[in-house]
Protein backbone atom coordinates (compact mmCIF):
# COMPACT_ATOMS: atom_id res chain seq x y z
CA UNK A 1 0.00 0.00 0.00
CA UNK A 2 0.85 3.30 -0.71
CA UNK A 3 1.30 5.24 2.45
CA UNK A 4 0.07 8.64 0.11
CA UNK A 5 -2.44 7.69 -1.91
CA UNK A 6 -4.21 4.59 0.18
CA UNK A 7 -4.01 2.08 -3.10
CA UNK A 8 -1.69 -0.92 -3.68
CA UNK A 9 1.67 -0.37 -5.81
CA UNK A 10 3.02 -2.71 -8.23
CA UNK A 11 6.22 -3.97 -8.42
CA UNK A 12 8.46 -5.38 -11.07
CA UNK A 13 10.85 -8.17 -11.24
CA UNK A 14 13.52 -6.13 -9.67
CA UNK A 15 11.38 -5.01 -6.91
CA UNK A 16 10.90 -1.42 -8.14
CA UNK A 17 7.38 -0.09 -7.33
CA UNK A 18 5.82 0.40 -10.78
CA UNK A 19 3.58 3.35 -11.62
CA UNK A 20 -0.05 2.87 -12.47
CA UNK A 21 0.43 6.16 -14.58
CA UNK A 22 0.65 5.84 -18.29
CA UNK A 23 2.57 9.64 -18.06
CA UNK A 24 5.58 8.18 -15.77
CA UNK A 25 6.41 5.29 -17.97
CA UNK A 26 6.10 7.56 -21.37
CA UNK A 27 8.48 10.13 -19.30
CA UNK A 28 11.16 7.58 -19.12
CA UNK A 29 11.17 6.36 -22.38
CA UNK A 30 11.29 9.99 -23.71
CA UNK A 31 14.69 10.88 -21.64
CA UNK A 32 16.43 7.10 -22.44
CA UNK A 33 15.42 8.39 -26.37
CA UNK A 34 17.10 11.73 -25.78
CA UNK A 35 20.09 9.98 -24.02
CA UNK A 36 20.26 7.83 -27.42
CA UNK A 37 20.06 10.78 -29.54
CA UNK A 38 23.12 12.89 -27.76
CA UNK A 39 25.53 9.85 -27.74
CA UNK A 40 24.95 9.61 -31.48
CA UNK A 41 25.34 13.16 -31.86
CA UNK A 42 28.56 13.72 -29.85
CA UNK A 43 29.99 10.29 -32.24
CA UNK A 44 29.14 11.83 -35.22
CA UNK A 45 30.85 14.89 -34.43
CA UNK A 46 33.56 12.82 -32.94
CA UNK A 47 33.76 10.80 -36.20
CA UNK A 48 33.86 14.45 -38.41
CA UNK A 49 36.41 15.83 -36.39
CA UNK A 50 38.72 12.87 -36.74
CA UNK A 51 37.76 12.85 -40.81
CA UNK A 52 38.62 16.59 -40.59
CA UNK A 53 42.31 15.94 -38.82
CA UNK A 54 43.21 13.01 -41.53
CA UNK A 55 41.70 15.26 -44.25
CA UNK A 56 44.35 18.08 -43.16
CA UNK A 57 47.49 15.85 -42.85
CA UNK A 58 46.99 13.98 -46.17
CA UNK A 59 47.05 17.68 -47.83
CA UNK A 60 49.93 18.55 -45.57
CA UNK A 61 51.54 15.03 -47.04
CA UNK A 62 50.33 15.68 -51.20
CA UNK A 63 51.96 19.53 -50.78
CA UNK A 64 55.19 18.39 -49.16
CA UNK A 65 55.50 15.79 -52.15
CA UNK A 66 54.90 18.58 -54.61
CA UNK A 67 57.26 20.91 -52.89
CA UNK A 68 60.11 18.26 -52.99
CA UNK A 69 59.19 17.69 -56.72
CA UNK A 70 59.14 21.64 -57.72
CA UNK A 71 62.64 21.64 -55.43
CA UNK A 72 64.32 18.78 -57.83
CA UNK A 73 63.16 20.52 -60.59
CA UNK A 74 64.39 23.82 -59.57
CA UNK A 75 68.01 22.20 -58.37
CA UNK A 76 68.60 20.48 -61.80
CA UNK A 77 67.68 24.10 -63.37
CA UNK A 78 70.56 25.95 -61.44
CA UNK A 79 73.03 23.41 -62.18
CA UNK A 80 72.46 23.94 -66.35
CA UNK A 81 72.45 27.69 -65.21
CA UNK A 82 75.92 27.14 -63.51
CA UNK A 83 77.13 25.28 -66.13
CA UNK A 84 75.97 27.81 -68.71
CA UNK A 85 77.82 30.38 -66.47
CA UNK A 86 80.87 28.71 -66.39
CA UNK A 87 80.74 28.20 -70.14
CA UNK A 88 79.74 32.01 -71.04
CA UNK A 89 82.17 32.90 -68.36
CA UNK A 90 85.44 30.95 -70.44
CA UNK A 91 83.94 31.42 -73.98
CA UNK A 92 81.32 34.31 -74.75
CA UNK A 93 82.77 36.82 -71.84
CA UNK A 94 84.76 39.60 -73.12
CA UNK A 95 85.80 41.68 -69.79
CA UNK A 96 85.84 45.58 -70.29
CA UNK A 97 88.43 47.21 -68.82
CA UNK A 98 86.81 48.75 -66.25
CA UNK A 99 85.14 45.46 -65.55
CA UNK A 100 89.29 43.71 -64.78
CA UNK A 101 90.43 46.79 -62.98
CA UNK A 102 87.27 47.23 -60.49
CA UNK A 103 85.46 44.22 -60.88
CA UNK A 104 82.02 43.66 -61.65
CA UNK A 105 78.52 41.61 -62.15
CA UNK A 106 77.25 40.07 -64.87
CA UNK A 107 74.08 38.13 -65.57
CA UNK A 108 73.62 35.91 -67.82
CA UNK A 109 69.80 35.77 -70.27
CA UNK A 110 67.51 33.91 -68.40
CA UNK A 111 67.42 30.37 -70.00
CA UNK A 112 64.45 28.32 -70.38
CA UNK A 113 63.62 24.40 -70.21
CA UNK A 114 60.74 22.31 -71.98
CA UNK A 115 59.24 22.04 -68.80
CA UNK A 116 59.17 25.73 -68.30
CA UNK A 117 61.31 25.80 -65.62
CA UNK A 118 63.90 29.30 -65.57
CA UNK A 119 67.33 29.67 -64.64
CA UNK A 120 70.28 32.25 -65.12
CA UNK A 121 73.63 32.64 -64.01
CA UNK A 122 75.45 35.72 -62.25
CA UNK A 123 79.23 35.52 -62.70
CA UNK A 124 80.86 38.05 -59.77
CA UNK A 125 84.68 39.03 -61.21
CA UNK A 126 86.72 40.52 -58.52
CA UNK A 127 88.48 43.47 -59.01
CA UNK A 128 92.40 43.51 -60.26
CA UNK A 129 93.61 44.33 -56.80
CA UNK A 130 92.13 41.39 -55.60
CA UNK A 131 93.94 39.20 -57.59
CA UNK A 132 93.56 35.97 -55.16
CA UNK A 133 89.85 36.35 -55.10
CA UNK A 134 88.35 33.31 -57.22
CA UNK A 135 85.39 34.60 -60.07
CA UNK A 136 82.26 33.86 -58.33
CA UNK A 137 79.43 31.86 -60.75
CA UNK A 138 76.09 31.76 -59.16
CA UNK A 139 73.52 29.34 -60.86
CA UNK A 140 69.67 30.39 -60.42
CA UNK A 141 66.98 27.92 -61.05
CA UNK A 142 62.93 28.07 -60.88
CA UNK A 143 60.35 25.93 -60.75
CA UNK A 144 57.67 26.30 -63.79
CA UNK A 145 54.94 27.63 -60.68
CA UNK A 146 58.35 29.84 -59.43
CA UNK A 147 57.86 29.03 -56.16
CA UNK A 148 60.67 27.86 -55.38
CA UNK A 149 63.93 28.91 -56.27
CA UNK A 150 67.39 27.43 -55.76
CA UNK A 151 70.72 28.54 -56.16
CA UNK A 152 74.00 27.24 -56.81
CA UNK A 153 77.46 28.80 -56.39
CA UNK A 154 80.91 27.83 -57.94
CA UNK A 155 84.15 29.23 -57.38
CA UNK A 156 87.08 29.61 -60.14
CA UNK A 157 90.49 31.17 -59.70
CA UNK A 158 91.59 32.32 -63.01
CA UNK A 159 94.79 34.49 -63.35
CA UNK A 160 92.85 37.09 -65.89
CA UNK A 161 96.88 38.31 -66.88
CA UNK A 162 98.08 34.65 -68.02
CA UNK A 163 97.91 33.90 -72.06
Amino acid sequence: MNHRTGRAQRYNRMGHAQSNSPFIEHRRSRSAGQALLLVVVMMGGILFLVTAVAGLLMYYQIQQSNDIANSTIAIFAADAALEYGLYHYFYEFTPTPECLESGCIVTTPQISFHNFAHASATIVVPSAEDAAAPVRIYGNGRDPGARTIRTLESSVLVNPSSP
